[in-house]
């Protein structure tokens, strides 16, 4: 997910707003619980910032 986050970031540097949303998005509905840990938490608020619906 770390992983995940840091090219999501990436790409919103790089304003490819479509490939950050797809990469988070992808990695974060691979889960199925943890959503309480720091790192699906920022998941979850990056993803509600991007505008897409997750868990």
């Amino acid at each position: 997910m770390r992983a995940a986050l840091s090219l999501c970031n990436l790409y919103r540097h790089q304003r490819k707003c479509k490939e950050a949303r797809q990469v988070l998005n992808d990695s974060y509905n691979r889960f199925t619980e943890g959503f309480e840990t720091p790192e699906l938490k920022t998941t979850k608020r990056t993803l509600d910032e991007l505008g897409v619906e997750g868990h």
